[in-house]
Order: structure tokens, then C-alpha cells, then sequence
């Protein structure tokens, strides 16, 4: 048998003992085994396999040890007739490393189907039929349904790049009309039509973007394990590199400049923002409203739409609110004392003007950035506050019997900041379903559970009782004392009770609520809080030694190490760095923009004597209402989507529990990310300046309307 077994039973090599055949029948343990990797399949799914469980009589004069044993080959014929039963277990191991994600539900119906459907053993005047038995449909429908909500998450991180690219390219292809637009008026008078004009923008675009799309799906396609679908890609191949010529033909234009805008386009503008802002409106109302979906389900279309039209709608209000503020800026930089806040004051409505795909991206990169950093430490602290509820402490021990020395070595173990017992007594009848009957000190119970959320254990005070694993128990419920004492009842979810309390039903009260029964009670378990700067681990190996061999001893984990949290905070890390990277873009794209104007603007100064250091002063002082307002405002959205985003994902599948985990901002994540965006925005105007700089002074007033 396992070496951990035959340590709990107190069994070593060589030696005899009865073991519980019919009739009962000595054996000799020859030898151990110990896995190798005990988190392998073989051992992970059947626990008697490496250690043996225990189960202690009601009046706890005796135990029962279950556990897996090896026969020899040769005493088996003597030994498999004396066996009760007549089953005969075959283990069929699965590679899960070979199951994708979305194949799950497939291969778990083709394992249902074929574990319901008898097979004959074919075996003459032996009519039974094989009948098989697995957890694997189960366990595979579980983890769709727990990874349903990351996935989700994941395809909503990636829309921070997305937007932001989206921003960098209408931003280029307005670039480029307006670079064009002389070009493009002296080809109309000459005769030239609008379709050529478009024609032309399509094609100088695809020349660029169509080699680039292909070459970046190439890329994708060799990066994903296991080698991803050339034919799948095509599409979305052909979609993205057709994407940005369409947009430049549609964005053509004859006339030279931007010009004025006419009064009807400027009364549409404003109908079409009015209903921009009322349709994120309604979608937030209705993601809200809706509340949580199943995880079943995958990817909900309305929650993947929100962020970008909360994107778009808070730069459209923003840029309807803004003048006022950048008004007010003006006015506090024209109180200064040096000419560049003069200088800059008067420049800062024009500036602003031409800053909407700017903000759109900042709004949308920064947005995601903090709402993707938001949403993973609310599932960290969700997934770590369901570990603490369902072990009920930071270490749980239990098992048949404690003896007062152990629990005082319990609680003697250095770094122990708090720690609680549990009784139990025999089993009482919850209206007519019998329950085991715990007893605690909630005083105790509500020290260790301390920085627990939502703990069903603090339920049990006074003369108040908890009960768990009863689908519909009584209100109340009556035990002798011998005084015959009434309880009410709390009915809570066991699993998000301690493991401490092992049996299926059961009632956890009081011990103050039974006094003459109490001092009966059997010690079965010890939650233990563990100080702060302790080491939880080194508590946990103290509390194995100070137990005895027949304790099990658990600390409350996290899931944050499995390679789905993996992939989400690898998503996460990435599409933080690409969203900067593309904003990077977005300032360089704004700023090539106004090269010209920046230009003979600079040329002037500097014949009125302006300095390089306020010229460079003057670009950055065009980007900072931007940077700021975009950074401010996309922090604020990121945070908001990220409130409402939690009320439409199952919390049992997000963080493990039915307790919906509590917003939590991880704020020195989140500051190091805004603070990215705003380098990002001072490099942007490093880069302009440098150029800028390396110009001729009068580079300005030679190429006045000129393109370079």
C-alpha cells in the first residue's frame, strides 16, 4: 500500500494484520509505494490510492481505515473469493493536455454516450454487461463553465489594443487626406473624378497595409500552440487588410483642407453623438440590469460591445464639455508670468479641436488597461476570500480525535494570531434526515474568520444554529441536553464551509447553547488565523507534527497559479503594453499633424526670440490636455465598466464561490499603467521636438503650405 497509508495505519513491512474480508483474513505488507508526482491523474483521482481515509464510529470507540492495496499475484485466488460484491474497476487514464477548451462539451457528450451504453462481456454462460462509471462529462462541463468567464474577459482586455489601432489608423488615413488634399484638388481641376481621387487614396494605402495584415496573420497563425488553420485566417486576413484602403477611399476628399463645416453636417454631428450617447446608455441599463448570465453560454455579445460604446460616448461628452475647461486653462496660463503659458493659452482651443481620435484612443486604452488590472485583482481576492471561506481559516485541521495536548500544541505553534475548535456529537435528527452535530465558540469562530467576507460560520451565536447539506431543513430543530433545547435554524451552502466539518449533514451550534452536552463532545478539527508576516506554510508543517499522523491538515489556496489565470494576466500584460504603444502612435500621428502649423508658429517665436527649451515647452503644453483628460477620464470608465462587467459574470465560475466577489482597485498596478500612458505622451512630444528641432529656423515660413 501507499507509504502515507501505512503510516496512518501504523502498519509497517513485515508486519501482520487483519484486514475486513468476509471472513476477515490476515495479511503481511511486504512493501510501500509513494507516487512520483502526486498531482498526477492516477493518484489525485482516487485519494485512498496515496493515503488512507478515516471514518470513526458514532460512539468513537473504534475507526475504520479505507485505503487502496496491492495483492500479490499469488495469494489472490485465495483472497478474491472471501471479497464481498461482485465489481470489477478498470482505470482508463485521459490525456486532458490533448482536450481544447472548445472541445469540452463535444467530447464530454461522446463520453456520456458511450459510458450509458452497455457492453456485453461476451463470455459464455456469463451474461453480465460491463457498466461504466466516470466523473469526466462532469468535470469537463465544470471547467467550461469556469473558464466561460475568463475567456469572456479575455476577449474584452483585447479590445483596449483594438480600439486604440482603430484610433491610429483613422488618424493616419486623416493625416494623409490632409497631406493630399492639394494634391487632390489640383487632380480634380484637371479633370480628375471623386472615384479616381478614391481610387488613388485606396490603392497608396493598400500598398502598406495589405503587405503588413498578411504578414502579421502569418505571424498569428505559426504563434498559436499547436499550429493554427491557414484557412481560417483568410478572412480575417482579407477583413483587415481591405479594412484601412476602404477607409481612405471613403475619407477621400477634392477640397483642399478640412474647411468649414456646414450647418446641416454640424446639426447631423450632433444627432449622431445624441444617439451614440443613448445607445451606450441603454446598453450599460441593460447589462446592469440583466445580472449575471450562465458561463455556459461563452462570450455575451452586449457585454463585448459595451466598453467601446462607453468609450465612444464618454470622448463624444467629453468633447462637448471640454471648451469650457480648456477655456478656463487658457485663462489660469495667460496669468503667468513667462510668455510660453501666454503662448500656449491662445493655442489650446485650436489644439483641442483637432484632438478626438486622440482621446477616443486614450479613452478606450487607458479604459481597458485599468479595467482589465481592476477586474483580475477582484478575481484574486475572490478566489482567495472563496479558499478561506471553504477551508474556514488559514490552516484547517481535522481528524477523528484531537486529544487536549494536541490542540494545545496547536495553538503553542509560533505565527498562530487566533485559533477555534470543533466538537462534534453524535448525530441528531434534523426533522427525519439525521445530522452530525458540531460545537463552536463563535467568539473563537469570528476571530479566525477575521478579514473573512460573507462567512457562514458567524451565523452560529447565541441559540442559533447553522445547518448545511439539507436541501429543505426545518425551521427549528430540538436537542436532549439532556434538557431538551430548541434551535433555529440558518440554512447556508456547505461548500463555502469550513472542510473542517466533514460530514454531509450536519448543524453547527453554540457550544455555549448546549452546556451539560458540551464536555461530551469529541474535538475533531482546529481553525488557526495566522499572523500577518507569519509564513503560512511553515505554520501548516508545524500543525502536521503537532497533530499526529492521523490529522489532515489544508491551508486555504488560490487558483491565481492555473494556466487559464496564467493566459488572462499574460492577456492582460500585453494588451497594457500594446494599448501604450499604439497611444505612443496616436501622439505621434497628432502631433505629424500639426508639424506645420508647430513650424511656423516656431519660426516666429523664435524671430521674437523664443528659445528651444520654450518651444519644446509649447509642443508639450499641445499634448498635455489631452494626455490628462484622456488618462482621467479612461481611468474612471475603466474603473466604472469594470463595476458593471462584475454584475453580469457567475461568480461561481469567475471566482470559485456563489458569494459575488467585492470591486477591488489594485492601485499601485493601476498608477504604474496610468503613469505608462503619460510617458508615453512625453516621448511622443520628445520625438516631435527633437525633429522639430533639427530643422532650419525658417523651415517654417519656406514651406508654408507645402507638403514634406
Amino acid at each position: 500500500m501507499s507509504a502515507e497509508g501505512a503510516a496512518t495505519m501504523h502498519w509497517k513491512p513485515g508486519q501482520r494484520q487483519t484486514i475486513g474480508t468476509r471472513p476477515a483474513r490476515q495479511a503481511v505488507l511486504v512493501g510501500t509505494v509513494a507516487p512520483r508526482d502526486s498531482g498526477d491523474a492516477f493518484w489525485s483521482l482516487d485519494a485512498s490510492r496515496a493515503e488512507a481515509g478515516a471514518q470513526p464510529s458514532r460512539d468513537g470507540s473504534y475507526t475504520t481505515y479505507y485505503s487502496t492495496l496491492w495483492v500479490d499475484d499469488a495469494s489472490w485466488p485465495a483472497i478474491a473469493p472471501t471479497l464481498t460484491g461482485h465489481l470489477i474497476e478498470a482505470w482508463y487514464p485521459v490525456d486532458a493536455s490533448a482536450i481544447t477548451a472548445g472541445d469540452a462539451p463535444r467530447v464530454a457528450a461522446q463520453v456520456r454516450r458511450f459510458a450509458v451504453e452497455p457492453s456485453a462481456l461476451d463470455i459464455p454462460r456469463a451474461p453480465q454487461t460491463l457498466a461504466f462509471r466516470t466523473d469526466l462529462p462532469a468535470e469537463l462541463v465544470a471547467f467550461s463553465a469556469r473558464a466561460a468567464p475568463s475567456i469572456a474577459l479575455i476577449a474584452l482586455f483585447a479590445l483596449g489594443p483594438a480600439g486604440a489601432l482603430a484610433a491610429v489608423l483613422l488618424l493616419g488615413l486623416r493625416l494623409l487626406r490632409l497631406r493630399r488634399s492639394a494634391a487632390g484638388a489640383l487632380v480634380r481641376g484637371r479633370g480628375g473624378s471623386g472615384w479616381q481621387l478614391r481610387l488613388l487614396a485606396a490603392a497608396e494605402t493598400a500598398v502598406w497595409t495589405v503587405p503588413v495584415a498578411v504578414a502579421g496573420a502569418a505571424l498569428a497563425v505559426l504563434l498559436i500552440p499547436g499550429g493554427g488553420s491557414w484557412t481560417g485566417a483568410l478572412v480575417p486576413t482579407a477583413l483587415c487588410a481591405l479594412a484601412a484602403p476602404i477607409a481612405a477611399a471613403a475619407l477621400a476628399s477634392p477640397s483642399y483642407g478640412d474647411g468649414a463645416t456646414s450647418p446641416a453636417l454640424r446639426a447631423l454631428r450632433l444627432v449622431a453623438e445624441g444617439a451614440i450617447v443613448l445607445v451606450a446608455a441603454l446598453t450599460l441599463v441593460l447589462v446592469a440590469a440583466r445580472g449575471p448570465v450562465g458561463a455556459a453560454g461563452g462570450a455575451d455579445p452586449l457585454v463585448e460591445a459595451a466598453p467601446l460604446l462607453l468609450a465612444v460616448a464618454v470622448t463624444v461628452i467629453v468633447l462637448r464639455i471640454a471648451p469650457a475647461g480648456i477655456r478656463w486653462l487658457g485663462a489660469l496660463l495667460r496669468r503667468g508670468r513667462g510668455p510660453v503659458g501666454l503662448v500656449a493659452a491662445s493655442g489650446t482651443g485650436p489644439a483641442w479641436r483637432g484632438a478626438a481620435w486622440a482621446l477616443f484612443a486614450l479613452v478606450i486604452g487607458v479604459g481597458m488597461s485599468v479595467f482589465s488590472l481592476t477586474m483580475v485583482a477582484t478575481q484574486q481576492h475572490g478566489s482567495q476570500q472563496a479558499a478561506l471561506r471553504q477551508t474556514g481559516a488559514d490552516v484547517a485541521i481535522n481528524s477523528t480525535r484531537l486529544s487536549a495536548k494536541e490542540v494545545r500544541a496547536l495553538e503553542a505553534i509560533p505565527g498562530v494570531a487566533a485559533h477555534a475548535t470543533i466538537a462534534v456529537l453524535p448525530p441528531q435528527p434534523v426533522g427525519s434526515t439525521p445530522a452530525a452535530v458540531y460545537l463552536a465558540d463563535p467568539a473563537a469562530l469570528a476571530s479566525v474568520q477575521r478579514g473573512i467576507d460573507h462567512s457562514a460560520l458567524a451565523d452560529a451565536h447565541g441559540r442559533d444554529a447553522v445547518v448545511g447539506g439539507i436541501d429543505t431543513p426545518p425551521a427549528t430543530m430540538t436537542i436532549s441536553d439532556p434538557d431538551r433545547v430548541t434551535l433555529t435554524l440558518h440554512p447556508v451552502d456547505s461548500d463555502e464551509v469550513s472542510v473542517v466539518l466533514t460530514e454531509p449533514r450536519w448543524v453547527l451550534v453554540d457550544r455555549a447553547s448546549l452546556p451539560k452536552a458540551a464536555p461530551e463532545a469529541v474535538t475533531v478539527g482546529v481553525l488557526l488565523r495566522v499572523a500577518p508576516h507569519a509564513d503560512r506554510a511553515a505554520v501548516a508543517a508545524a500543525a502536521r507534527e503537532a497533530a499526529g499522523s492521523d490529522a489532515s491538515v489544508r491551508t486555504a489556496g488560490t487558483n491565481v497559479g492555473s494556466p487559464l489565470d496564467q493566459a488572462v494576466r499574460a492577456t492582460i500584460l500585453a494588451a497594457t503594453i500594446l494599448a501604450a504603444l499604439l497611444c505612443l502612435g496616436v501622439f505621434v500621428v497628432t502631433l505629424a499633424a500639426g508639424a506645420a502649423e508647430r513650424l511656423r508658429r516656431g519660426a516666429i517665436l523664435r524671430a521674437l526670440g523664443f528659445d528651444r527649451r520654450q518651444t519644446a515647452g509649447l509642443v508639450l503644453a499641445d499634448l498635455a490636455p489631452t494626455a490628462v483628460i484622456g488618462v482621467v477620464v479612461g481611468a474612471l470608465t475603466g474603473a466604472g465598466l469594470a463595476a458593471i462587467v462584475l454584475h453580469t459574470i457567475d461568480p461561481a465560475g469567475f471566482v470559485g464561490s456563489t458569494v459575488p466577489p467585492a470591486l477591488v482597485i489594485d492601485v499601485p498596478a493601476t498608477a504604474l499603467a496610468l503613469l505608462g500612458f503619460l510617458v508615453a505622451a512625453v516621448v511622443a512630444a520628445a520625438v516631435a521636438v527633437v525633429l522639430d528641432q533639427h530643422r532650419p529656423a525658417t523651415a517654417g515660413l519656406q514651406t508654408l503650405g507645402e507638403e514634406r
